[in-house]
């Protein structure tokens, strides 16, 4: 099997001569900008010694699950998730823009950096070295781009998810707050995917499964905005249609379902083409809360 590249060019050359054509090359870089007393004219070679040394890109693909299948999981899942979710964002954070920042830098150092070296007498060949060795180790700190693939939202989703574990909302004794995760399942293993939250009513009847929390994401423009619902889920021999009337709520708006192997009753924010498509912390907190009420209502009906 063919062994994977390191470095950008060259890659087959043994370390010992990569490492002489790197000191060469920053030996005439040093000598020339001595003889010129000007610090352009090695940066060629600092460069040339720069890209000599660049190591291949690190690219994790985006993966296509075969099935997928939601499971509860514990509250320290959902800190897992995010915490992956950060380390891949951390791993990907040097990009272009990290090395177009670079390059501005660079410039400007160039710039206006060697004058006022200049002005306060530091010695040439010291400021040729600090000019070199800035340029060829700073450099080699975005060598090799790196980008990473995780599910689209999975971040946000799983923070929401948290946010409600944690709420005040979800403190009373009769209710328990259970995560999921959807988990993709491919050839080579498994991922999560998707996040929600179930709240179960232990004082209700066992056909009556509970309120899900579900979010759903807008995209506007470059961002990506989170839309929180949540679903009253029963089984049809609760008579969930027939004993759940649809109250009037400022903002919200609520939709009845049935005919399938659950009967559900959507409740979720008003929307129009304009507004309506984010939902913040304030607004999940109150379509979670009037969730839990309207279930409440209903349970009492039953009894």
């Amino acid at each position: 099997m063919e062994e994977p590249r390191v470095y950008l060019i060259f890659d087959r050359i043994s370390p010992q001569l990569r490492g002489l054509l790197s000191a060469l090359l920053i030996a005439t870089a040093f000598f020339l900008q001595l003889d010129s007393k000007n610090i352009l004219v090695g940066i060629p070679f600092i460069v040339g010694c720069l890209v000599l040394n660049l190591m291949k890109g690190i690219r994790i693909k985006r993966v296509t699950a075969q099935k997928s299948e939601w499971r509860e999981v514990t509250p320290a899942k959902i800190e897992q998730v995010i915490d992956q979710c950060q380390r891949i964002k951390k791993f990907t954070t040097f990009g272009i823009g990290a090395i177009i920042t670079y390059i501005i830098f660079i410039f400007f150092l160039l710039t206006f950096g060697f004058p006022l070296l200049t002005l306060l007498a530091i010695p040439f060949p010291l400021i040729a070295t600090f000019f070199n060795a800035f340029i060829l180790f700073s450099g080699l700190i975005f060598t090799g781009q790196r980008r990473a693939w995780m599910p689209v939202g999975l971040d946000i989703k799983a923070r929401i998810v948290k946010r409600m574990m944690e709420s005040p909302i979800l403190r009373a004794p009769s209710l328990k707050a259970i995560p999921f995760l959807e988990i993709g399942i491919h050839k080579d293993g498994s991922f999560p995917q998707d996040a929600r939250i179930l709240i179960k009513f232990l004082d209700a009847p066992k056909e009556f499964i509970g309120l899900q929390g579900q979010i759903s994401l807008n995209t506007v423009g470059a961002r990506k905005y989170p839309y929180f619902y949540v679903v009253m889920i029963a089984q049809p021999e609760f008579g969930l249609l027939k004993k759940f009337k649809a109250p009037s709520i400022k903002k919200l708006v609520i939709e009845k379902k049935g005919g399938g192997e659950v009967d559900v009753v959507v409740i979720r924010q008003h929307t129009t083409k304009r507004t309506g498509y984010y939902t913040n912390e304030a607004v999940q907190d109150y379509i979670l809360a009037q969730g839990i009420r309207l279930c409440r209502s209903v349970l009492e009906q039953s009894k």
